[in-house]
């Protein structure tokens, strides 16, 4: 069986052509991620550019819903590296972390090297 490339859109509609149900699907760490569209203008919206409807849905940026693919869902470390970098290092944990609480927690933790005590200067 052949699957549908992403992203695109699902909707049901009433005989009379009434929009009952639509969903957009989105790549995701998973594959294929849902979000729920609730009126035609909202399915246009999505089909313009879904990564941008997905994002200012979540208020994010499409920025982050890119880092949000690129890390398999994992948020990436809150610290400063010695040259005064963000780190790129990943929290570790679980993967696949669903996109809001992946937002909660993207550069809000720290990766094994910069873990440690909160007083810590050399974060």
């Amino acid at each position: 069986m052949e699957r549908t490339p992403l992203p695109y859109t699902d909707t049901r509609e009433d005989v009379d052509g009434k929009l009952l149900d639509a969903a957009g699907y989105i790549q995701g760490p998973r594959g294929r991620t849902p979000i729920r569209l609730n009126s035609s203008d909202e399915i246009e919206s999505f089909r313009k550019d879904p990564e941008g409807f997905f994002a200012d849905r979540h208020g994010a940026t499409v920025e982050q819903y890119r880092d949000w693919i690129d890390t398999d869902g994992r948020p990436r470390c809150a610290g400063i590296t010695a040259k005064g970098r963000q780190c790129r290092k990943l929290v570790p944990g679980a993967r696949f972390w669903p996109f809001e609480a992946w937002l909660r927690a993207h550069r809000r933790n720290f990766c094994a090297v910069h873990r440690g005590p909160l007083d810590r200067a050399d974060r």
